[in-house]
């Protein structure tokens, strides 16, 4: 049989939390937002890397091998990412505590965030994958 917490409305869930369970959601909510907030930065970091690279080719070397070469950047920066993204999965869907409400609401508030944050940072890696590896010809494809 189902826990009853999974049905309630989230506000009533946090209500019948104790106090410290609250103190100890609300910890918790504020380490999921602060790695949301660094992955983010890191994401849009990533997509940026391809254009700011655009604006900084050395004379010595083609746009083509420069847009290429940013691949390199956007896969790190997207590894960044992915391991502040695994830090929000692990914060919000634990299944060490599934029965106490405090777990439940946490992994039923936050867990479809961290599974859209988990799928942004595949899409950056493997973009950048595709960049890095295939960076030139896209470019000639694309810009010519």
């Amino acid at each position: 049989m189902a826990d009853p917490a999974y049905s309630k409305p989230l506000k009533e869930l946090y209500d019948e939390i104790s106090e410290d369970g609250q103190l100890g959601i609300d910890n918790t909510v504020r380490l999921i937002r602060r790695n949301l907030g660094f992955c983010y930065l890191f994401l849009f970091i990533a997509t940026l890397a391809p254009v700011l690279s655009l604006n900084f080719v050395p004379s010595s070397e083609s746009i083509e091998t420069w847009f290429q070469r940013s691949g390199a950047v956007i896969v790190v920066v997207g590894l960044f990412a992915e391991l502040k993204a695994s830090k929000i999965r692990q914060l919000s869907c634990t299944d060490t505590k599934p029965f106490l409400y405090d777990s439940i609401y946490l992994k039923r508030k936050y867990s479809s965030l961290a599974l859209l944050t988990d799928t942004f940072c595949a899409i950056a890696i493997v973009a950048g994958t595709i960049v890095w590896g295939y960076g030139d010809f896209i470019w000639k494809l694309t810009c010519t």
